[in-house]
């Protein structure tokens, strides 16, 4: 198993326990990176207004990907819409009335690459029976953890979280005499939702130095090189396979 996995992993290109890192000095690469914004303002009558603003935004990027595989890499994303109606009506001098509706939906999500994605484990040596207790639209290339170097590790914490809010307000304002009266409603809905596919759902591994130390002593495990012989001979000290809920929140006001 050991064999199948690193050769998830390039051939080095520095001599020592990193020299497997692809590129080092990767930087993040955005696109699209995208911000717009619109309004138009209409005269409908003498008496009636009304504008309507909207604006999204949309930022993807990929970063992190430091082996050129599937076992490393994110891609990014914040997805922003927004929209606002407002209108305006005056019955007479004293009278007018303010209507507006809002809209607002923000997305933040982050995963692994594509080709990561329902990822087959029998490639790394993991018997099919494995394969099949995470469905494949959750299936991620696994997370293999050394406590000792978290440089080594291939865990990612994937999530995909909408929010979003409608507002919805009316406004009456009536002078009388030397008063000023105020009538009004206002409806918030809030909603926001999440989508689990960490891979640590496909599976999880801890490689310490609990089989590779040379006494009961635990010592010093330099540069994580006891943790990574112990992932050389297969040997995790923990593997588990993560349950993560999904939830969906909504209110109103």
């Amino acid at each position: 198993m050991a064999r199948a996995i690193l050769g998830y992993y390039s051939l080095p290109k520095n001599s020592g326990l990193l020299g497997n890192i692809f590129d080092s000095t990767l930087t993040e690469v955005t696109d699209p990176y995208d911000n717009f914004t619109f309004r138009v303002d209409q005269v409908v009558s003498e008496n009636n207004r009304f504008f309507v603003r909207g604006s999204w935004y949309d930022r993807d990027s990929h970063y992190n990907d430091y082996l050129g595989t599937e076992a490393s890499g994110v891609n990014f994303k914040f997805i922003s819409r927004q929209g606002v109606i407002d209108d305006v009506h005056t019955f007479n001098p004293t009278t007018v009335l303010n209507v507006k509706y809002g809209y607002n939906r923000f997305i933040r999500g982050q995963d692994q690459e594509e080709d990561a994605r329902g990822f087959d484990l029998t490639q790394l040596g993991f018997p099919s029976s494995l394969n099949s207790l995470t469905a494949e639209d959750t299936r991620r290339f696994p997370r293999f953890d050394f406590p000792t170097n978290t440089i080594l590790g291939t865990g990612f914490g994937n999530e995909f979280r909408p929010v979003t809010t409608h507002s919805l307000a009316a406004t009456l304002n009536k002078a009388l005499n030397t008063h000023s009266l105020k009538f009004g409603t206002e409806l918030r809905i809030y909603r926001e939702d999440s989508l689990f596919t960490s891979n640590d759902q496909t599976g999880q591994f801890i490689f310490d130095n609990t089989y590779t130390r040379q006494n009961s002593v635990s010592g010093t495990d330099f540069n994580g090189l006891q943790a990574f012989a112990s992932f050389l001979l297969g040997y995790p000290t923990a593997a588990q396979i993560v349950r993560r809920a999904d939830y969906s929140e909504y209110s109103k006001t």
